[in-house]
């Protein structure tokens, strides 16, 4: 089953992790709705309604990380997004993952929320992207 890294800022990582349920306060505080309530074609974010998640590890320098998500690996948004990351490993058959959300970013993939609930990911790694050791040859 694919592995996935989720990347955020410092705020959206402790909001994540300080939280009992962490995966439907995953897709809450990413989204902004409850994970019920998200449907595809909702429009809660840039490409369409769920998460943003990538393949590319923690392995790259943050300003990789930046360039590749956000078209600028300067960037202070980009370099402040990508300050924290989440490791997750999907189970199942889990819409979007295989799917870039377009030729410009072809390493970022949106995932619905229904999608991410039902998958039942497990977190297999998280904290500072700067400080990242691998568990496995992730």
């Amino acid at each position: 089953m694919p592995d996935l890294f989720h990347y955020t800022d410092e705020a959206g990582y402790r909001a994540i992790m300080n939280r009992q349920n962490m995966l439907q306060t995953f897709v809450t505080v990413m989204s902004g709705r409850s994970p019920n309530d998200l449907l595809p074609g909702t429009g809660n974010t840039f490409h369409g309604s769920g998460v943003y998640f990538t393949n590319m590890s923690p392995r790259y320098q943050r300003s990789t990380l930046a360039g590749a998500f956000f078209g600028g690996g300067n960037s202070r948004k980009g370099l402040n997004k990508t300050e924290y990351f989440i490791h997750y490993q999907f189970h199942g058959k889990t819409t979007g993952v295989n799917q870039p959300v377009s030729s410009q970013y072809p390493q970022v993939f949106l995932v619905p929320g229904e999608s991410i609930i039902r998958s039942n990911p497990t977190v297999i790694a998280h904290g500072k992207t700067d400080s990242y050791r691998p568990r496995y040859g992730g």
